[in-house]
């Protein structure tokens, strides 16, 4: 009877430490168990270019053949490339191994059925079930071996992406553009997508490099794009377009140099999908600021705030009938004229469509927006078997707190969100790392200190006095 170890069976994947959580068995296994539950049929496959990936597809392949599925291997790519893959190649469900934005010693297998309750996403309980039902198999399938293609849709893709961004390709672009693949996966298809879009382009860290030597594969953490600001000023830039290791996440530097925080590029973003869809509902998850809410009902949207999570936040769309979504952490999805999945290249080129429209540059699009005082967004390391618990005491404490502000709107759909007139926070278990995710925002410092004092002291109360020590770090 196999297992896998618990800390790998997470909410949106599976996903641990290669060589200590995670293993080339757990592959094998996955492979056999996914045959199982899919109970044949075809399946895509595909890898990012971390240096423990082809051995863990190889593996992966290996557990699905045996399991009597058929695999289509389209190579090297973009998580993305996967799931167009499952939307177009007529395969019943898709495979990627990647790490994501995580460390270089990180990896794993994200899901997708094609289907389209869910956003076919496999995610929560789906994703627990497996881990039951590996325990029940036997070690020799029974099954007819499966067969094994390799098909490149590369090509397919970017054509995909540039028809479906309604960009101008041969009006092009004056200022030059720049772009961050961070060595990850983007590397594998920016060269044939740029050469589409009449433009100077400069493209950082094409190469493919499982090291990710020049900065960690996050393109939503400020300073992993010192060199991308550097050359978006120095260049006298468009704009500076990042990616993470397997490019469903994009991050923006405007023609100022200036880090762009994600909730306010997705107000960009939705005021034009609202020029075409006129009171549509236009979600964001629970990191993301009060203002983005407030500007997307200004804009004649209808606001949702969700959980965080590409699958649920890909339900939520289904659910609403919403053409639009984003989330803090660089997942932006499109179902204006795309898929509907997460796709930090395509949300690249409804950029530049933008730009291009509108012929102004991002740091005006964006100066109506209110000034931010916050801080980073911080992510505290807590023990996976320790957050969820940890989570449901702040919340309880916080709110049992002498200094609970008594005006504050809470929303407890995914932690706890208390939102004041003066500012913000939140408070969340990260459910892609041991960590949980703190966000601090106000309109002064004043407000923005007791905001910060009134968390650090529950945590205290909590008996996690490194935590409150982190806070005010």
């Amino acid at each position: 009877m196999y297992e896998f170890h618990p800390s790998i069976v997470r909410e949106y994947d599976m996903r641990g430490l290669y060589g200590e959580t995670l293993s080339e068995s757990d592959a094998y296994w996955l492979g056999r168990t996914f045959a199982d539950w899919v109970k044949g049929g075809k399946v895509a496959c595909a890898r990012d270019g971390r240096n423990s990936s082809p051995s863990l597809q190889a593996e992966l392949i290996r557990g699905l053949m045996e399991g009597g599925c058929d695999v289509i291997n389209i190579g090297i790519g973009p998580t993305p490339m996967l799931y167009f893959a499952v939307k177009t190649l007529g395969v019943e469900a898709g495979i990627m191994v990647t790490g994501s934005h995580n460390p270089k010693d990180h990896n794993g297998f994200k899901m997708m059925r094609a289907i389209k309750k869910d956003g076919g996403s496999v995610h929560g309980q789906q994703i627990k079930d497996l881990a039951v039902r590996v325990t029940t198999l036997s070690a020799k399938s029974d099954q007819k071996m499966g067969e094994i293609t390799q098909q490149n849709i590369k090509s397919d893709y970017i054509k995909s992406l540039i028809e479906k961004s309604d960009l101008d390709v041969n009006k092009g672009f004056e200022k030059p553009i720049i772009w961050d693949c961070g060595n990850g996966a983007a590397g594998a298809v920016i060269k044939e997508l740029t050469d589409y879009i009449s433009a100077k382009h400069t493209i950082l860290y094409e190469d493919l490099d499982g090291d990710f030597p020049n900065h960690d594969p996050d393109p939503t953490v400020e300073k992993n794009l010192s060199v991308l600001k550097n050359e978006v000023t120095s260049n006298n830039a468009l704009v500076g377009l990042a990616f993470d290791g397997d490019a469903d996440r994009l991050g923006v530097i405007d023609d100022k140099g200036q880090f762009i925080a994600m909730d306010d590029l997705i107000c960009v973003l939705a005021r034009d999908v609202l020029d075409d869809h006129a009171g549509g509902a236009i979600i964001a998850d629970v990191k993301c600021a009060p203002h983005l809410f407030n500007e997307i009902n200004k804009e004649g949207g209808r606001a949702i705030l969700w959980k965080t999570g590409h699958s649920p936040i890909k339900a939520k769309m289904i659910e609403e009938n919403a053409p639009f979504a984003g989330e803090y952490s660089g997942h932006i999805f499109f179902a204006d004229r795309y898929f509907g999945f997460d796709d930090g290249l395509y949300a690249a080129l409804r950029l530049l469509n933008i730009l291009q429209k509108t012929s102004k540059p991002l740091s005006q699009l964006l100066a109506h927006l209110p000034a931010r005082i916050a801080l980073p967004e911080l992510r505290l390391d807590v023990p996976d078997d320790e957050k969820f618990a940890l989570v449901e005491n702040f919340k309880n404490s916080l709110q049992a707190h002498d200094d609970f502000p008594k005006n504050g709107v809470v929303h407890t759909i995914d932690g706890i969100r208390v939102e004041t007139p003066n500012g913000w926070l939140l408070m969340r278990a990260s459910n892609t790392q041991g960590a949980i995710v703190v966000r601090v925002e106000a309109q002064d410092e004043n407000s923005l200190n007791a905001l910060k004092s009134l968390i650090a002291d529950v945590f205290v109360q909590l008996n996690y006095p490194d935590l409150a020590d982190k806070v005010y770090a």
